[in-house]
């Protein structure tokens, strides 16, 4: 892997330009298209290091990783319960920049997108094109997705295909979905009633 490879992209996802020590952060959807467009350009790239705060130089092979600020709060595991909140009841929200989302996707024809094809089905990315903004449909459907994983789906990504009623509600075997969309930002809920 080399940083001559991996600067352009992240300057394109993040928007500015970075050079191999500039500490970036990605949102989720930033991570998912800066390790599809590195695969696609040959570079492989651990997802877990780009989860936080991190430079390309970190990335490369034997590279440690950044060492933790002086005064920075202390993160802490929380313990799973042992028994289901809420009686098996539970809620999962995501938001999305649509502007974030739209740097990451790199085709004309966003079939044959690397980062969409990674996250999507077929049946999603059609159902998208077909509407007047598909980029923010796009960027809505990954909210959702994002939101039933945060409801305790351990499904990949692109195993959670979202659907859509004849009324145009957007559905997902066992979860309630609502996606709503506001400038730059989409917003989706999901929500698993209890088994």
């Amino acid at each position: 892997m080399s940083a001559d490879k991996l600067v352009p992209i992240l300057s394109r996802l993040v928007g500015r330009d970075v050079d191999a020590d500039t500490t970036v952060k990605l949102s989720s959807v930033q991570q998912g298209a800066f390790a599809s467009m590195a695969a696609k350009a040959g570079a492989s790239v651990d997802r877990g290091r780009i989860k936080r705060p991190f430079t390309v130089a970190t990335l490369l092979d034997g590279a440690p990783p950044l060492p933790v600020v002086a005064g920075a709060p202390e993160t802490r595991a929380i313990a799973q319960p042992a028994a289901p909140v809420g009686g098996g009841v539970r809620l999962g929200c995501d938001v999305q920049s649509i502007e974030e989302f739209a740097r990451g996707v790199h085709a004309d024809d966003f079939k044959t997108c690397p980062f969409l094809t990674a996250h999507f089905a077929m049946s999603e990315i059609s159902y998208c094109e077909n509407q007047l903004d598909a980029m923010a449909s796009l960027c809505g459907l990954y909210a959702a997705k994002e939101a039933i994983v945060k409801a305790g789906d351990e499904r990949s990504l692109n195993r959670i295909v979202i659907d859509h009623y004849a009324s145009g509600q957007p559905g997902c075997e066992g979860y309630a979905l609502s996606i709503s969309h506001s400038g730059d930002v989409c917003m989706a809920v999901a929500f698993r009633g209890p088994a």
